[in-house]
Formats: structure tokens, C-alpha cells, sequence
């Protein structure tokens, strides 16, 4: 009965065990027992295995019998509910994007216990599982009064958003999180929420806005004297004017990024910010014909990935390296580079970096002659970028419709 009520605090659309322990304050093995009880009595459904449901109006009448417990308990069970999601989402991030950010979250209430993961699948598969269930609990959060949860949980969200193409949803959580940063006044929070809503304005085309949130943001990581922030905010910067075409702008924002990952090479993050930066730095120079240069950078990079583990920066390198090979006129290393970059992406779920690997790809296909393969990769990158709705489609959909069929 207990569970039952508490349920009735949780969003929806489901909830698996774990969270449903964490949300009752009791151990694994007596939620599922209670999680079972309810299933058998048809007053929850188990709407996929591991996963509880209610009908709708059981959901309304768990909900009122939740709110005749106004007080403390409903106050601690919503507590210990959403630091369950946030400790949760923080893991599954270190796991499948290390050193992306690194806000304090501090330690998780007693009787909540985090769910942990032993490889990236496993941590990609609870994300996707769990992400509507996330965006509902940063609007509970929201309506609750939690606003340091609201901007957390949505900042560890960040790369998931970004890497995943949820850039839509991006945008609206991170303008929540931004304005319960400014209510509970915290200017880390809203530097770290400028940052992320900067990432998703680039990403949907509005630069103007992009600029406005990502130099508000770095005028914010300045003043706190945060040197990581400040560097990785540069790097979204430098993209932004990248997608305008100013690629000479954009090397220069990114030789900041690198210049001030050198003055802290004692600190592990800033190593995956210089890692990066390289790469940045390579992609620009690439574009302005200094190929050479752009080897070495990519060589250097792909080495301090490797010594970390930093598989996100590792393949978007391998793709630079892949388009600076394909440059030089050497197909083999080109296609080499971007199926080491392509199984990568596949394998963190980067569908916008997959996208753009497999776009290349197609290029080098056509350069040798195997219009077979460049269809094949090409239709799959537009399949994923018409999905995001991105402007590249519209190039790759070109390059599909000029190939020749009769030669297909």
C-alpha cells in the first residue's frame, strides 16, 4: 500500500525497480517484491520487463492518495527520487562520455542507491530507457521547488542531449534550468546552463543566440575563475562560428582552448579539453589547406585519447583524420580512419557525429569508385540527419540523387 501511494509521486511514464526502491527508501529485493504484489493484483501493469506502469485512472487515484500525505515523508520520497535519477545519469555519463563536465552533486540521501554500469551499452541502454522518464523529472523537479536538481540533472544531461541530437529538448530544459540557477542565484549553475543552451541554439541554426549565451556563459566561467568551464565553453564557440563557414574565427576561439588546457595539465579534465582542442584545432587547419599541420595535430590527439579513454574525442578525431587524408588523395587511409570513427560513434549512440562519419565516408567511396558503398553509407546518414531535421540532410540528399543509378 506504501508503494503504491508513493508511485503515485512519480511522473511517468514508468518506473523501473531501482528507482522505485530509491523512491520508497527500502531495499532492491523489497521493492520488486511490493512491484510484484501490485502486478498481481492488476493495480500497476509491467509494461515492458523490469519497467511498472499505471492504467491512467489508477495513476490519478495513487496521485491522490500520494497528496493526502503532504508533508514530510512526500518531501523525502521526491528527494530521494530525484537523486536516484540524478547519481544514476551522472554514472551512465562517466561511463559513456568521461570528463564532459564535472559538476559537485555531493553525496546521495541515505536509502538511495545509485544504479551503477559496466560498460558503455549498458549505460546508453538506461539512458534511452529512462529519457522520458528525465525530462518529466526536471519538470517535477521544477514545480517542486528543487531548483539545484533541476539545473544538475539537466547539466549531467548535457552531452546525452547534445551527442543524441535531442537538441529541441535540449533547449527547453536547459532555459528551465537556467532560470532555477538564477532563482536559487548559483553562477556556476547558469554558467553551466548558458553553455548548454549556446550548444543547442548552434546546433538549430540560431548563431545570433548561440553568441549571446555562449560569451554570457564565458564572461560567467571568467569571473568564477573556472578555467575548465571557460576552455570547453571555447570549443562550443569555435563550432559556432565552424557552421557559419568562419573557420579562421574558429581556430582562433579553439588556440585559446588549447592555450589554457596547457596552463593546467596537472588536471585530468583539462586534458580531455586539450585532446579536444587538438582535434578542433586540426579540423580548422584542414579547412584552410594547412594539412599538414592538421596530421600532426590529429596524430597528437588520437595519442592522449587513447591514454585516457576518452572514446568521444578519439572518434571525432579519427573522422578529422579520415577528412585529412582524403585531402592528401590517400582513399585507403581515409576509409580506414572514418570506419574506426563510424564504430565508435555506433558504439556511444552519437547519431549527429555517426552521421557526418558516414557522410565522409560516402565521399572516399566515390573518390575510389564504389558508388555502391557511398549510396549504402550516404542513405543511412540522411536517414539520421532528416530524423534531426538537420540542413546537412539537404547536402547529403544532393550527393545521393547525383550519384548514377544505371551505375548502381
Amino acid at each position: 500500500a506504501r508503494m503504491f501511494r508513493l508511485l503515485g509521486l512519480h511522473p511517468g511514464p514508468d518506473i523501473s525497480a531501482p528507482a522505485a526502491a530509491s523512491l520508497a527508501g527500502v531495499p532492491l529485493a523489497e521493492a520488486r517484491a511490493a512491484l510484484r504484489d501490485l502486478t498481481r493484483a492488476s493495480l500497476i501493469i509491467e509494461s515492458a520487463p523490469g519497467r511498472y506502469g499505471f492504467h491512467d485512472l489508477l495513476r490519478a487515484y495513487a496521485a491522490e492518495q500520494a497528496a493526502l500525505r503532504e508533508g514530510r515523508e512526500r518531501r523525502e520520497a521526491i528527494h530521494r527520487m530525484l537523486d536516484h535519477y540524478l547519481h544514476t545519469a551522472r554514472r551512465a555519463h562517466v561511463v559513456l562520455y568521461p570528463g564532459r563536465q564535472r559538476v559537485d552533486l555531493g553525496r546521495p540521501r541515505a536509502l538511495v542507491t545509485p544504479e551503477g554500469f559496466a560498460a558503455k551499452p549498458f549505460a546508453l541502454a538506461w539512458l534511452r530507457a529512462e529519457y522520458q522518464v528525465l525530462l518529466k523529472i526536471i519538470d517535477l523537479a521544477a514545480r517542486e521547488g528543487f531548483d539545484d536538481y533541476v539545473w544538475r540533472l539537466t547539466v549531467v544531461l548535457w552531452t546525452f542531449f547534445d551527442v543524441c541530437g535531442h537538441w529541441h529538448d535540449g533547449t527547453r530544459m536547459h532555459r528551465t534550468a537556467l532560470e532555477a540557477a538564477r532563482r536559487c542565484g548559483d553562477q556556476f549553475g547558469q554558467a553551466h546552463a548558458l553553455r548548454g543552451l549556446g550548444t543547442f541554439e548552434v546546433m538549430l541554426g540560431d548563431y545570433a543566440q548561440a553568441h549571446c549565451c555562449l560569451a554570457e556563459a564565458q564572461e560567467l566561467f571568467r569571473r568564477l575563475g573556472d578555467t575548465h568551464g571557460l576552455a570547453r565553453t571555447d570549443l562550443i564557440m569555435g563550432q559556432a562560428f565552424e557552421f557559419q563557414g568562419r573557420h579562421a574565427e574558429a581556430l582562433a576561439v579553439v588556440k585559446e582552448a588549447l592555450r589554457l588546457s596547457e596552463t593546467a595539465q596537472d588536471d585530468p579534465y583539462m586534458q580531455l579539453v586539450r585532446a579536444s582542442a587538438l582535434n578542433g584545432s586540426a579540423w580548422y587547419n584542414a579547412h584552410l589547406g594547412e594539412l599538414g599541420q592538421a596530421r600532426e595535430q590529429c596524430t597528437q590527439a588520437i595519442k592522449l585519447c587513447q591514454s585516457i579513454g576518452y572514446s568521444p574525442g578519439e572518434a571525432g578525431t579519427w573522422d578529422t583524420l579520415g577528412f585529412v587524408w582524403q585531402r592528401l588523395g590517400d582513399h585507403a587511409e581515409a576509409t580506414a580512419c572514418f570506419l574506426r570513427a563510424v564504430a565508435l560513434e555506433r558504439e556511444m549512440g552519437s547519431r549527429f557525429n555517426l552521421a557526418m562519419a558516414l557522410a565522409h565516408l560516402g565521399d572516399t567511396h566515390v573518390s575510389t569508385g564504389d558508388l555502391r558503398a557511398a549510396r549504402q553509407v550516404w542513405a543511412e546518414a540522411l536517414t539520421i540527419l532528416a530524423d534531426l531535421h538537420h540542413p546537412e540532410a539537404f547536402e547529403v540528399r544532393a550527393k545521393l540523387e547525383s550519384l548514377n543509378p544505371v551505375a548502381l
